[in-house]
């Protein structure tokens, strides 16, 4: 039985490095009413020859969003200031950008002036090719630093 009188679309986004990683373009926002509480659910969608595919939330939910995905690659929301499937590949091109450390060997984020024994500042190439995918992160040595 499908209960999308309670499915309420929230908004839609360019995705997060990690989502980008996994293959998404763009992501959908839903709130899902169960009554008693209301919960988030995530689409990640992106586009497929020349289709879509879509992933993450229940079937409900996906079917819900099915016309607001083909709107998505279609390009029919750029006007309205939502990102458009050719702004999701304008964004690959971005790298996210860290600082070497030379106190602890490790990477930073730029604007980060912490202490570097915070375990949620200090991440490894191994832990950044997580985050953001091969490719998807650089960073600037300690001579770039400097100048």
């Amino acid at each position: 039985m499908s209960h999308r009188s309670n499915i309420t679309f929230t908004g839609m986004r360019l995705p997060k490095a990690h989502e980008k990683a996994k293959g998404a373009e763009i992501v959908f926002t839903y709130d899902v009413n169960l009554g008693s509480r209301t919960a988030e659910e995530t689409i990640h969608a992106s586009k497929c020859y020349e289709s879509w595919q879509q992933w993450g939330a229940t079937r409900d939910v996906l079917t819900a969003n099915c016309d607001r995905v083909e709107s998505w690659r279609r390009n029919e929301f750029a006007d309205m200031g939502f990102p458009c499937a050719e702004e999701a590949e304008e964004e690959d091109a971005k790298p996210v950008s860290y600082d070497e450390c030379g106190s602890c060997g490790h990477y930073h984020r730029p604007e980060y002036r912490g202490d570097c024994r915070n375990d949620a500042e200090r991440f490894t190439a191994d832990r950044l090719d997580e985050m953001h995918g091969d490719g998807g992160w650089t960073y600037r040595d300690l001579e770039e630093q400097a100048t």
